[in-house]
């Protein structure tokens, strides 16, 4: 076992001791392809990865560096989650959180309870977000179409069926990426499957 290694399952235990479930914690999680966390908390009912740990067990030399690994994880993962740094420092371990793309020193994390609020929360904000996008994009589509019914009213532009249907394409593709939180009148609601995090 190397050191990082060592490091992760000593951290694990003392934060197991302290009350967090045993079976939440994830080593070496695959958040991309070519991209795994050293440690992770993950919520064995959501699947929503609560806090995400970079492991520096030689003391961390570029702080900057590790902050720019850790800030990957919320572009990949799409929303923003908990991260920290462990690192080993004149024999003892130091923890380390995120804060305003920074390193500062903390003496422990938050309680499962409150790491699951702030999953929560983010998830609220990354949901008001997309449908903040998808409500602009579709009043766009809506002028646009307003456009072109003025056009073809006038015998400007002439709205054929099939240019309609390209109309009606083009707009399709442009909301599947939000169908997750698509609720059209008269109660259908349509949601993307979403993978979960947990292997």
């Amino acid at each position: 076992m190397n050191e990082d290694s060592t490091l992760i399952e000593t951290f694990k235990n003392h934060l197991i001791k302290n009350g967090f479930p045993e079976d939440e914690f994830v080593i070496g999680l695959s958040i991309s392809p070519n991209k795994n966390a050293d440690l992770a908390i993950v919520s064995k009912d959501s699947g929503d990865i609560l806090a995400i740990f970079e492991v520096k067990s030689h003391g961390i030399k570029d702080s900057k560096n590790v902050v720019r690994q850790l800030n990957d994880y919320d572009k990949l993962i799409g929303r923003s989650v908990s991260k920290y740094a462990i690192s080993k420092e004149a024999g003892k371990i130091v923890l380390y959180r995120v804060k305003d793309d920074s390193l500062e020193k903390v003496g422990s994390i938050p309680a499962i309870e409150t790491l699951q609020a702030i999953s929560k929360y983010n998830k609220k904000v990354e949901l008001k977000q997309k449908t903040d996008f998808l409500k602009y994009q579709c009043y766009a589509f809506i002028l646009c179409l307003i456009f072109i019914l003025i056009a073809d009213f006038n015998g400007s532009y002439l709205l054929t069926v099939e240019r309609l249907g390209i109309i009606v394409v083009i707009v399709g593709i442009s909301i599947v990426p939000y169908s997750s939180i698509l609720k059209l009148p008269g109660g259908f609601e349509f949601q993307r499957n979403k993978k979960t995090n947990k292997e």
